[in-house]
Parts: structure tokens; C-alpha cells; sequence
């Protein structure tokens, strides 16, 4: 998959079907720029110092040594919560149970004159009528971890967490889910047949 198909992978919310996707660099602090040329990274928020720029025809610069970086689209609600950086696939913490986030990742390594892009990862997390439906998905692999629960405002976290039901899908096309409520259909199908 090149750049220019990973950038446009999803361009909508799968939460909030309104929004548009954007490109950050959630664990940096640097500042993204997608253009009709490719993607563009800065060290700063006025976009004035270059730090990469990978572009649609498979070249790249960079003005700093290393040369892989990881970006997520996630629209501009949902980069309000956090993303954790060294937790593994299909992980539920106690402090992200009533989030509502979406977003997808891809590495970006340069190498000599080229590039390679890949997509990594798309996760949701999301809450409806009391229940809290998490999928992390590897996209490549198209394996996924879900995990579905009540959350009650009369429950303590921990409750919520120790009666949720954790799936392992070894064969998941998240292509076909555009919306929250084909992903909530297709959990209970799973959960169903669990």
C-alpha cells in the first residue's frame, strides 16, 4: 500500500461519522501537514521547521537522523484521548473504559533514497447505552481483540472490567465496518458464536 492510500484508508470518524481524519504524531511533538504533494512533519506548530516530508511519489528528506516515525489519523475530537503508547493490542485500562476514540496507525520509515509506509493498527473504543465496545485490530494481519462490557454508572471500574467479555477474531476485515453500529452488530455476532 503506498502513502496516498494509507492517508485515505478511512477519511471520516468511525465515532463521529462527520468529522475528517488527520494525520498526527501523537507520540512526538511535532506537528503534521498533509499536502497534494504527500505528508509533511515539523518540529513546530507554525510549520516552519521541517523535520520530514514524505511525498505521494515515493521520495523523502528529512533534516534529522532518524528516519522511522509513527503517525495516527484520528479526527479532532478524538485526539483529545489519550494514546497509549506501550500497551499491546486489544489492551483495556481501567482509565480508558468510558472513551469514545477512534484511529488507525502507519510507520513511516525512510531508507537511502525510498520510503516504505505500513499500516499498523486501528482501534475503537467506544460507549453506547451502558456498554463499552473496544476492538484494536492488526491491519495487516487482519487479527483483532475486542472486548465488551456493561458500564453502569452504578458500577465501580473494576467490576466493569472483571465481568467484560475478551474476544480473540483471528479473521477480521475491519474494511466493511464504515459506522459504530455495524461494529456493534458485529461484535454480538462474534460474541454470539464465542
Amino acid at each position: 500500500m503506498n502513502l496516498q492510500d494509507i492517508i485515505n484508508y478511512r477519511t471520516k470518524c468511525l465515532i463521529h461519522s462527520d468529522e475528517d481524519l488527520d494525520s498526527v504524531a501523537v507520540y512526538d511533538n511535532f506537528y503534521t501537514k498533509t499536502t497534494d504533494k504527500g505528508l509533511s512533519i515539523f518540529n513546530d506548530k507554525s510549520c516552519s521547521k521541517l523535520r520530514f516530508e514524505f511525498n505521494y511519489d515515493g521520495t523523502w528528506k528529512s533534516t534529522d537522523k532518524n528516519n522511522t516515525i509513527v503517525i495516527h489519523r484520528m479526527c479532532s475530537i478524538c485526539v483529545k484521548q489519550p494514546v497509549y503508547k506501550n500497551m499491546g493490542l486489544g489492551i483495556t485500562k481501567l482509565d480508558d473504559i468510558l472513551n469514545n476514540c477512534y484511529f488507525y496507525n502507519f510507520i513511516l520509515s525512510g531508507i537511502d533514497n525510498d520510503f516504505y509506509a505500513k499500516l499498523m493498527i486501528e482501534s475503537i473504543k467506544y460507549v453506547k447505552d451502558d456498554k463499552f465496545y473496544h476492538m484494536d485490530t492488526d491491519i495487516k494481519k487482519k487479527q483483532g481483540n475486542c472486548k465488551i462490557g456493561n458500564c453502569s454508572s452504578n458500577l465501580k471500574l473494576y467490576e466493569m472490567l472483571k465481568d467484560s467479555l475478551s474476544l480473540k477474531i483471528p479473521n477480521l476485515n475491519m474494511d466493511k465496518i464504515k459506522n459504530t453500529d455495524q461494529l456493534i452488530d458485529k461484535l454480538k455476532l462474534y460474541n454470539l458464536f464465542s
